[in-house]
């Protein structure tokens, strides 16, 4: 939750008054960028069970957690409007998949008594990436919007290790 949703989803809102201020994207396009990733989060959510009926949990989660960081990442490059929408899409996606299944993955493999702190530390992963995003930002302004992206996206690339660590030891479901 903490690279797709705090950091893949809500890092754009961040970035959103340097994106126009530096005249990269007007506020148009900002909101159809916004627009595209709201839909694709609604897209990812109400196609989760079919996709987890598709694929095996493991597989789909860590292609997931791939997938929003590589968006995220290739945020941080000056693609243009339309494949910054559509990376935005992507992180959509990532996100209501990771949303439907992380807490119930979460709460299927933790021992009963730590079910509630599991529950916990999975959305102060959102909390945490928001908080990032929105604090480093107006730090590293003056680098320009790409290191800000490639900022984020580093930050992004620990929680991707930190996720990937935490399927040690959890049966292929």
């Amino acid at each position: 939750m903490l690279l797709a949703m705090g950091l893949g989803r809500f890092s754009f809102t961040a970035m959103v008054p340097l994106l126009v201020q530096t005249e990269q994207y007007t506020k148009q396009e900002t909101g159809w960028i916004g627009c595209f990733n709201l839909l694709g989060f609604l897209l990812g959510a109400i196609f989760t069970n079919y996709l987890r009926r598709s694929l095996r949990l493991r597989v789909l989660l860590q292609s997931a957690l791939w997938l929003s960081f590589t968006a995220l990442l290739v945020c941080a490059f000056p693609v243009g409007f339309i494949w910054l929408a559509i990376l935005r899409g992507i992180l959509g996606i990532t996100v209501g998949i990771i949303m439907v299944l992380s807490l119930a993955l979460t709460t299927t493999v933790i021992p009963r008594k730590y079910q509630l702190c599991g529950a916990v530390i999975v959305f102060f992963g959102v909390g945490l990436g928001i908080a990032f995003s929105g604090a480093i930002v107006p730090v590293v302004l003056e680098s320009g919007v790409s290191t800000v992206w490639m900022m984020i996206a580093s930050f992004g690339f620990l929680a991707l290790l930190l996720a990937l660590w935490g399927w040690r030891g959890i049966d292929d479901t």
